[in-house]
């Protein structure tokens, strides 16, 4: 049953593999009456047994969630620029921890590079949420929590009295990534850019077509604050 309460945590991982699972970035916000007050985001650094295992993976699949994720695999040179890095990830666990119940101040004084804090709040329990939450939940276990995560869809119905929308979750919005997507949209779309303007119109138009969103990218900062916008009032 989700809990009776007007602060939430909306979180999301992406991932390399699910099985087993591999992770490579967090996204999570926190709401707190009605408002966005605080965002998490990083990037999991791997040890050299995932990354054993991911190379002992089918490639195939692999390559194609680095075209949705824009994160590529540890062992090319572009992941240099992947930033920022959890490289403990026992410290960052409680991080995550405090994040879900304690103050501004209490998180603020944890000084981490993977927290934004947007205003002042007291400390809360908070719902933990997310849009298909079997990985998130399976996370929590692995990570030796006891935090249940609970549908965003269900957690939204109990706040609002009403369904959650999910017009063009994937289409034209307003695209709230972290740094470093940013950065790689930006870079693919004036790839895309430079290989259109050697075309003629005819081919440009379809091109064109084909291009629509193609330079966007599974960010899950931007799922999370997707999401989260819907619980602001």
């Amino acid at each position: 049953m989700v809990p009776i309460t007007d602060n939430t945590v909306v979180v999301d991982f992406e991932a390399y593999l699910t099985a087993p699972l591999i992770l490579s970035e967090i996204g999570c916000v926190r709401i707190q009456n009605g408002e966005i007050v605080a965002k998490v985001h990083g990037f999991f650094q791997l040890s050299q047994e995932q990354i054993q295992q991911m190379k002992g993976t089918n490639q195939i699949g692999i390559a194609k969630v680095e075209k949705l994720t824009r994160i590529p695999v540890p062992w090319k040179p572009s992941y240099d620029n992947v930033k920022p890095l959890i490289t403990d990830l026992q410290q960052f666990i409680q991080t995550f921890k405090v994040f879900t119940s304690g103050s501004s101040t209490e998180i603020r004084a944890l000084n981490s590079e993977f927290v934004e804090i947007l205003q002042d709040f007291e400390a809360q329990q908070c719902t933990i949420a997310a849009k298909g939450c079997q990985m998130e939940q399976q996370v929590m276990k692995t990570w030796g929590l006891d935090s249940e995560v609970f549908e965003v869809i269900d957690v939204f119905f109990q706040q609002n009295k009403q369904e959650m929308e999910f017009e063009n979750i994937h289409g034209e919005r307003q695209f709230d990534y972290c740094n470093y997507h940013t950065l790689k949209v930006q870079q693919v779309k004036e790839s895309q850019m430079k290989q259109m303007s050697k075309l003629s119109e005819v081919d440009r138009k379809k091109q064109e077509q084909k291009m629509q969103n193609a330079e966007a990218a599974h960010c899950a900062l931007d799922d999370v604050m997707y999401l989260a916008k819907k619980f602001a009032k």
